[in-house]
């Protein structure tokens, strides 16, 4: 609210060194998606689409951020929307891998908070097609896209989707470093899938892949891992 109250001022101003530009606009869209406020960033993201402000259009950090906080059919509809920009050559909105990772996210986050089995295949339907997407975009499916996208099928417990989305960023994905930052969302893409293999109630095969694969490779592990090992050597 304070961050939209100062924009207003901004805009108010009557000298043109002290109207808000295209990364003010993006700040405060940021401060209104953090504090999950997708109403006040739709609307303030529709505002830089009009003609008020002849040199302010939405990037792709205004996309990416008002996703990050959208519904799940409303994000797969803005990925749309950018991919139509290409038909006008000014104001070309190329999608990211940033731009799946927060679609696919949102649809968890949705997917965590509903108790209806069909609303829940739905949303995990949209997710699936916000992937779709992103190959066919040609997007860099990087370790933080597949991470996202096998947490969502851990959360609809598909652990069949989890594990071929696993063999897929294995046999594929062309990204490999000793990043730390890489090697966390590794680990969390196994993370994913053993516990969906654990809560399937497929336990030798979650044991298997975290003996056999996760630990040869040196992933670090965390307290979800841990958790989902236990689980499956109790069950076992």
């Amino acid at each position: 609210i304070k961050a939209l109250g100062v924009l207003r001022g901004m805009i108010q101003q009557s000298d043109p060194m002290q109207l808000p530009d295209l990364i003010s606009f993006n700040t405060v869209l940021s401060a209104c998606a953090n504090s999950n406020d997708y109403e006040a960033a739709h609307a303030l993201f529709d505002q830089m689409k009009g003609e008020i402000f002849e040199n302010i259009r939405p990037d792709v950090v205004s996309f990416n951020t008002l996703i990050s906080c959208a519904p799940p059919q409303t994000g797969l509809d803005l990925i749309h929307e950018m991919r139509l920009t290409r038909r006008n050559r000014e104001g070309v909105v190329v999608p990211t891998s940033v731009t799946f990772v927060n679609s696919i996210k949102q649809c968890r986050e949705y997917v965590k908070k509903e108790t209806d089995p069909d609303i829940r295949n739905d949303i995990f339907e949209i997710a699936l097609s916000v992937l779709s997407l992103a190959r066919n975009e040609r997007i860099s499916l990087n370790t933080f896209v597949y991470s996202a996208a096998i947490w969502i099928a851990e959360s609809v417990g598909d652990s069949s989707v989890a594990l071929q989305l696993l063999q897929e960023l294995n046999r594929d994905a062309q990204e490999r470093s000793d990043d730390d930052q890489f090697r966390s969302a590794y680990g969390a893409c196994y993370d994913g899938v053993i516990s969906a293999l654990s809560k399937d109630g497929l336990y030798r095969e979650a044991l298997a892949l975290y003996h056999y694969e996760m630990q040869p490779l040196k992933l670090p592990s965390t307290r979800n891992t841990y958790k989902s090992v236990v689980y499956a050597l109790d069950n076992a």
